[in-house]
């Protein structure tokens, strides 16, 4: 049994369609979901179509971009300009008010799209905007892109794509104007979501002076949990994140960040080891709104685990 709160579709930079994500889920023994797509529900409302008669919980979730607020980026000393957060609604219900917010926010993701392919034309390497809109609609970035290059074969793979052109060390990099972080949290709460810092290794790194600089402000500004398991944190990460998380009373999640084969060798529920990101006897803690009766074993596995 596990769970993975942390998915993407092809709603947005995964290779999985919904019931190909749901399948997976099912084969692999997730018992509890959340599909979180960059910037848009479409991929969590299509999924909700495949978990009819199983026993896979689906929780309805969004991946957001943000950034820094002023006064707390005088507290970070790393080059991060791009701060993700997980919004989770457990409940099922995502209001219409924050699904139209998280909608505008598509202005500003193709805002930078337009920058992004001037600054590459800049460089001869010319794709035009309505193809990239064909390739991946609204919610279409970085990971279209890279791939649109790939194929044309000006790169050798995904990673030189960002590398080279895409990643923020690049010349070509374009930052996104995105929302401060205290507005997408305070939207998130008004919606009656819950909140999670997606993959602190990307935030602060191993600067743990800023990340516990950072953390009980982000809590007073409405931050939830910490995503303490994540595909690129390791065991000994995901435990000082556990110790930062309950040293400012926040909550912690866990997800895999699956994207399918655009980040190869990540499985879902797993990361890149063998065993569950969540380990077992963590998952009370692991908070989305679940409850409990959802991440505990069933009878059966509690006969096995005994026998």
């Amino acid at each position: 049994m596990m769970i993975d709160l942390h998915t993407h579709t092809t709603a947005s930079d995964g290779t999985l369609s919904p019931a190909e994500l749901i399948s997976l889920a099912r084969t692999t023994g997730i018992r509890v979901l959340a599909v979180t797509d960059h910037d848009t529900f479409a991929g969590a409302d299509a999924c909700r179509d495949y978990v009819q008669g199983s026993e896979l919980h689906l929780i309805p979730g969004v991946e957001l971009s943000t950034s820094l607020d002023v006064e707390m980026h005088k507290l970070f000393r790393g080059k991060l300009r791009d701060i993700h957060l997980l919004a989770y609604f457990p409940n099922g219900k995502v209001p219409d008010l924050f699904r139209k917010w998280v909608e505008d926010l598509g202005e500003t993701r193709w805002a930078r799209n337009r920058e992004l392919l001037a600054s590459l034309a800049k460089q001869g390497v010319v794709v035009e905007e309505e193809e990239l809109r064909a390739r991946g609609g609204n919610v279409a970035g970085r990971v279209h892109l890279g791939n649109m290059l790939l194929e044309r074969g000006l790169v050798a793979s995904l990673e030189e794509a960002f590398i080279r052109f895409l990643g923020e060390n690049a010349a070509t990099y374009v930052p996104r104007q995105s929302p401060p972080i205290s507005v997408a949290l305070k939207q998130i709460r008004l919606a009656g979501g819950i909140s999670s810092l997606a993959h602190p290794i990307r935030f602060w790194g191993h600067d743990w002076e800023s990340g516990e600089g950072l953390t009980p402000r982000l809590a007073e500004a409405g931050l939830d949990a910490l995503e303490a398991w994540h595909s690129e944190q390791s065991a000994e990460y995901s435990a000082r994140v556990l110790e930062v998380a309950g040293t400012y009373g926040l909550r912690v999640t866990g997800g895999s960040d699956f994207h399918g084969a655009n980040k190869p060798g990540i499985h879902l529920g797993r990361g890149y080891g063998d065993d569950a990101l969540v380990p077992r006897d963590m998952m009370e803690q692991v908070w989305a709104g679940v409850p409990y009766s959802l991440l505990a074993p069933h009878q059966d596995e509690q006969a096995i685990a005994h026998s």
